[in-house]
């Protein structure tokens, strides 16, 4: 789509206006954005990310609209409202923009510009126009859409159930695709709205008939998008009536007709009225559907409403009227040449109606030309014609290569000719029809054509009765178009997201029943029971289920810790992906589920550089975890996965524990997976309410040489990982033996360098009490283990040394 956005901000940057307008559909979006980053445009960007369709152009004061800041006024862009909105619409829009400056300022800026440097005029009272204010919807920055894997899988060529989106989208509509885009890039912070959803996606999941029933109702309308239908009609005028008008027409037989690229031209728009035919016909089955269920939902019930056929009953009966009804909307050639003679009604002995008549008696004319044609050629060659015609509409019989050549040998000067002239032999030309046995022969790239002079003749009297034909049909079509532009077409609009809707829940329920998902229960707490990531899930069968505890002033922080390959990415994914999902409406992949309202997630995953900015690795996580560190709060969900690995040991583990401590002075929800198994002894010494460590467990395992080797089982287990060397085992998959057992003296030998030689640095109290606790606990497990063997004297001069 071709799609403008204008964006007009305070001078303080702290409120955002921006205006949307569609070319291809005819909506507006207008959008107040408070931007409470102020110049880092965070939310903004969010916004303009989770859009269904991006914008190609943009307009921003003074570098557009002819750089006059008048174009940028609130009273322009109330008046604009007044005059463009649709009438059931307009009054919610003013109250929403009174005292908006800037969205008004935007508003009328796209409008401006689309009218005086595009010229695309909208007609008063057709603008379909949406207002929003994101700070009602779950924020989601580019960093953490791309790390999730929402819309697009982290490494190329990935399968549709490599993302998120491709996983949940079992919609049938095109406005069904596109909100489910939407709610996936922006789930709603409204608690009834996603209870509402829910009860809606529990029903279909418990009633799998009527599920099938509706889905069966919403495949009927796979290939419509009302929205377009809706913006074709309000388009109307001048610039898309027909070249009769315009004087622009060419002439057969003395007989004035519209040029071919105006015939395409009007038959599209006769696909647009019988898309809406089509659509109408399937929301009386979708609405007998759901009135037949008796839904008990509330979403269900005003679903039945919204749906109801009496809304629109006047466009029906005009439809009912004007068109025939068994015409049905097609894009096949043959299939659409037919609605342009046939689909329009003809009014008794009306021009239309003789001009069908005649088209008719040409046709039977020259079927029974054909008829008798093919019978001597078939018996001559061995094989009946195909029909064949040309780029000017005539018709032919079409013969395999090979045929031709074997019958007609002692006609052709050889295989090659393009074109030759025969003549059957007296025995067959006899029994032509018509008496001419001449025929012209010419060769296509499989096949040969053949055709005579009367064939020529019938095609072309059948041509122009088509012609004359479809020129009236497309008059009425251009009349037809114009009586549409008289109803009210908000109900199209309002049913359009009305089926947008059902055809969300019911993929969701769809998604739900079919992967064994369960309700999530809306709670403070975050509670997750063998929860599953959606997208591993798919990709690898029997995958390991976890739990998840967040309490809600206790347990803040989980540390995890493990091997390589152990699950610690696909863990800390599959936290924001369940809580994406339950703020969606969608059921969530666990055995039982709590889950809060989250305003924000927020990540750190990827591993990625950024040449172009001049960033590296180490660069790029300081980056985004600045945004984090400033903007999370008690209400996030912060995800970090391997922070400070582009530094040294020591430089990455100072930030990485400075950090983890300051999102626990912001209370946020934190799931932090980490190599410096120093980390969460330390935090929970700190503050053992809040942090809880957990580690993937894994065994040392002897394969058939007694070579010691890591097996992963990929289930959480409560603490700190204890074996330190699981690095080094994992290798010996990888790498010669000897290296590695190099490797593993080497990382003995620094271990204990480090333990015994290491000088101490001057200490915070905080730190010094953290590693005062840590200390003392593990000397007194070592004496407790060596109290056995040693003497009380020996044991009292330890005690004392402590």
């Amino acid at each position: 789509d071709t799609v403008l956005c204008a964006i007009s901000e305070s001078r303080s940057a702290d409120v955002i206006g921006m205006a949307t307008l569609n070319l291809t559909t005819g909506a507006a979006d207008i959008v107040r954005i408070v931007n409470d980053d102020k110049f880092e445009y965070q939310r903004l960007i969010s916004v303009l990310s989770s859009m269904e369709e991006q914008p190609t152009c943009f307009i921003l004061l003074q570098t557009r609209v002819r750089q006059s800041s008048k174009y940028w006024s609130a009273t322009e862009g109330l008046r604009l409202v007044r005059k463009l909105a649709l009438e059931g619409e307009r009054e919610a829009i003013l109250t929403a923009l009174d005292k908006n400056f800037y969205a008004s300022c935007a508003f009328a800026a796209v409008v401006t510009y689309a009218s005086q440097d595009l010229d695309f005029d909208l007609a008063p009272g057709c603008v379909h126009i949406k207002y929003s204010h994101p700070a009602d919807t779950l924020r989601l920055d580019h960093v953490s859409v791309t790390a999730l894997e929402l819309l697009q899988a982290a490494r190329e060529g990935g399968s549709r159930s490599s993302n998120l989106f491709g996983i949940m989208d079992r919609t049938h509509t095109p406005q069904g695709r596109r909100l489910l885009r939407s709610a996936l890039l922006q789930p709603s912070t409204h608690r009834e709205e996603i209870t509402i959803r829910q009860e809606a996606v529990e029903e279909l999941v418990a009633k799998e008939e009527f599920r099938s029933d509706v889905c069966k109702c919403l495949k009927a309308l796979h290939r419509i998008d009302i929205e377009r239908v809706v913006s074709w009609i309000l388009r109307g005028g001048s610039n898309h009536d027909y070249p009769l008008a315009l004087g622009r027409v060419y002439s057969r037989a003395g007989v004035e007709l519209a040029c071919h690229e105006d015939l395409r031209e009007a038959e599209g728009d006769l696909n647009y009225i019988l898309m809406l035919k089509e659509y109408l016909e399937g929301v009386v089955s979708l609405h007998g559907t759901l009135a037949t269920e008796g839904c008990s939902s509330g979403l269900s019930q005003w679903l039945e409403g919204q749906l109801a056929p009496t809304r629109l009953s006047g466009i029906k009966e005009l439809l009912a009227t004007h068109i025939d009804e068994n015409a049905r909307f097609s894009t096949k050639p043959i299939e659409a040449r037919n609605n342009r003679l046939w689909a329009m009604r003809a009014p008794p002995n009306s021009s239309l109606e003789k001009a069908r008549l005649s088209y008719k008696e040409a046709t039977d004319a020259m079927d029974e030309y054909v008829d008798g044609l093919n019978a001597v050629l078939c018996e001559y060659l061995g094989k009946e014609g195909k029909p064949y015609q040309d780029s000017d509409h005539r018709y032919s019989l079409s013969f395999p290569t090979s045929d031709v050549t074997r019958a007609l040998g002692w006609a052709m000067q050889s295989g090659l000719e393009s074109q030759f002239e025969f003549q059957l032999p007296a025995q067959w030309g006899d029994r032509m029809p018509g008496h001419n046995p001449i025929f012209i022969a010419t060769r296509k790239p499989n096949c040969y054509v053949f055709h005579t002079r009367e064939f020529f003749e019938h095609s072309q009297r059948t041509q122009l009765y088509a012609d004359i034909v479809t020129s009236d049909s497309d008059s009425q079509v251009m009349d037809f178009k114009r009586l549409l532009r008289a109803f009210d077409l908000a109900p199209l609009y309002e049913m359009s997201d009305a089926v947008a809707i059902l055809d969300l829940v019911c993929s969701f329920a769809l998604l739900s029943a079919t992967r064994n998902y369960v309700r999530p229960r809306l709670s403070d707490h975050l509670v997750l029971q063998g929860a599953k990531n959606p997208i591993v899930e798919i990709r690898r069968p029997g995958f390991t289920p976890n739990d998840v505890y967040f309490g809600v002033n206790s347990h803040r922080c989980l540390v995890l810790a493990g091997d390589n390959m152990s699950g610690k990415s696909t863990f800390v994914k599959m936290v924001a992906l369940i809580q994406i999902m339950a703020q969606m409406g969608c059921f969530v992949p666990a055995a039982y589920a709590d889950v809060p309202i989250c305003d924000q997630i927020f990540t750190r995953l990827s591993t990625e550089d950024n040449p172009e900015n001049n960033l590296g690795t180490f660069a790029v996580e300081m980056s985004d975890m600045n945004l984090i560190l400033r903007h999370a709060s008690a209400n996030s969900l912060v995800i970090i996965d391997e922070l400070s690995r582009g530094t040294s040991h020591h430089d990455g583990l100072s930030l990485a524990l400075s950090m983890c401590r300051h999102l626990l002075k912001l209370n946020a929800r934190t799931v932090f997976a980490t190599h410096f198994n120093e980390i969460g002894p330390f935090l929970r010494a700190e503050n053992q309410e809040k942090v809880t460590c957990a580690h993937f467990a894994s065994d040392n395992v002897f394969d058939q040489y007694q070579v010691r080797e890591v097996n992963i089982s990929h289930h959480l287990r409560p603490g700190p990982i204890q074996y330190q060397d699981y690095g080094v085992d994992l290798a010996r998959r990888f790498l010669p033996q000897t290296v590695v057992d190099v490797a593993e003296q080497v990382s003995g030998f620094l271990r204990g360098k480090t333990q015994t030689h290491a000088t101490p640095r001057p200490a915070a109290p905080a730190t010094m009490r953290s590693r005062l606790v840590t200390g003392v606990s593990e000397v007194l497990h070592k004496l407790y283990d060596a109290s056995p063997g040693g003497s009380s004297a020996s044991l009292a001069m330890e005690l004392k040394k402590l």
